[in-house]
């Protein structure tokens, strides 16, 4: 179960847009933070966190005006590539696995074979006599 201190932790990260090296240096901060203030309040409840510290939104923010602009704008540049480079890969391969859908389903469709067997039990066959030939003696 997570505590309330987690869940804190894990809102303020999901708004932490930025290079991981940077995301773990500012939630070690924000742990500290969270233990001082837990520290002072113990048994607190979400609430009480976020009068404390803030709203996560508002601490996130906060710990993203730190980073220069450089580094945010080269992280959110890589960040948008990679999605797109997802998005086209992603339609690419749908795009593929469609083409051999209709690939298969054509080339089965009109190639069907019937055969036909028959079973003829004894009853059913009349062998043909052989006249014997006579054998000199």
């Amino acid at each position: 179960m997570e505590t309330i201190a987690q869940k804190y932790r894990k809102a303020v990260k999901k708004h932490l847009m930025y290079p991981k090296k940077y995301r773990q240096k500012y939630l070690q901060v924000l742990k500290n933070d969270l233990d001082a203030c837990l520290e002072e309040n113990p048994g607190a409840s979400f609430r009480d966190l976020e009068t404390c510290l803030g709203s996560p939104q508002s601490v996130a923010k906060s710990y993203l005006e730190e980073i220069s602009p450089d580094v945010l704008n080269t992280y959110l540049r890589k960040r948008k590539r990679k999605i797109w480079i997802g998005i086209v890969s992603g339609t690419v391969l749908l795009v593929l696995l469609i083409a051999l859908v209709i690939y298969i389903g054509r080339m089965h469709s009109g190639f069907t074979e019937e055969t036909k067997v028959t079973v003829y039990t004894s009853s059913d066959v009349s062998v043909p006599s052989v006249p014997s030939k006579a054998v000199p003696s």
